[in-house]
């Protein structure tokens, strides 16, 4: 995970790292309010604020 978003210009944090690998490994959708701090990270990302 953490590879994968440096090379997208977006470096993760060592816990965002973990969840967003447990999310991956898991086939789980994640839902936070930060969405960008996940994207390019090849999982699915909600955010349950949002109004859509």
């Amino acid at each position: 995970m953490p590879g994968t978003s440096e090379k997208n210009g977006q470096p993760l944090s060592s816990f965002d790292a973990l969840i967003a690998a447990t999310a991956a490994v898991l086939s789980l959708v994640l839902a936070t309010r930060t969405i960008r701090d996940f994207q390019g990270c090849s999982i699915d990302v909600v955010d349950p604020w949002s109004i859509s």
